[in-house]
Parts: structure tokens; sequence; C-alpha cells
């Protein structure tokens, strides 16, 4: 079968995809990179921002950082953290500082 007079050759339908496809990738990931990725540790303004969904301030001396909920158990920090924050649903979190009561970002 011929291709219609009016129609892209295959090759430049293909290339045509490809480059929507490409352009859709990387707009989604730019759309998402103020979501869910900061590490603990990292300056944060909303509990969405951090990869643990939880950013309070009172665990360092920075201000508003991600920080993550921990058992006690030895490891369930990051090093330079311990686990003695509280936060104000009773959640138990990593720190920097001695334990100190805190508040949630807003």
């Amino acid at each position: 079968m011929g291709q219609a007079a009016n129609s892209p050759p295959r090759g430049t339908l293909n290339t045509l995809i490809s480059l929507v496809f490409a352009i859709v990738l990387v707009l989604s990931g730019s759309l998402n990179s103020g979501c869910n990725n900061k590490a603990v540790g990292e300056p944060c303004t909303s509990d969405q921002s951090c990869r643990s969904g939880i950013c309070a301030s009172g665990v360092s001396a920075e201000g508003f950082i991600c920080t993550k909920s921990c058992d006690g158990s030895p490891g369930s920090c990051p090093e330079g953290f311990s686990c003695a924050g509280m936060t104000n649903n009773n959640v138990l979190v990593c720190t920097q500082r001695a334990a100190t009561p805190f508040s949630g970002a807003q």
C-alpha cells in the first residue's frame, strides 16, 4: 500500500512522536521537582517538600528543615542526627539539637 499524498513520511512521524514523548518526560520531571525531593537536613517550607513528609523547626539551628520519624534504635537517623525530637503530634523525629518542643511547617 502506498502513502496518502498529504501524509508525512513514516520516519518524520516517528521522529515527531519521539520528540513529543521527550518533551512530556522533561515537563513532568520539572513540574514535580519541588515536591518530596528534599532529604533530611535540607531547608524546607512545607511537609510536601520533604521526602519524609516532615518539615519542622526546632530540630536544628537552621530554622525549618526536613526531618524523619525514628524509633530510637541505633541507625534510625542519619549521621549527625539523633532520635530525640518530638512533633506536636507526638511523633519521634531525628534532630540535630537536644530535645525541645518545636512546630511543623504550615
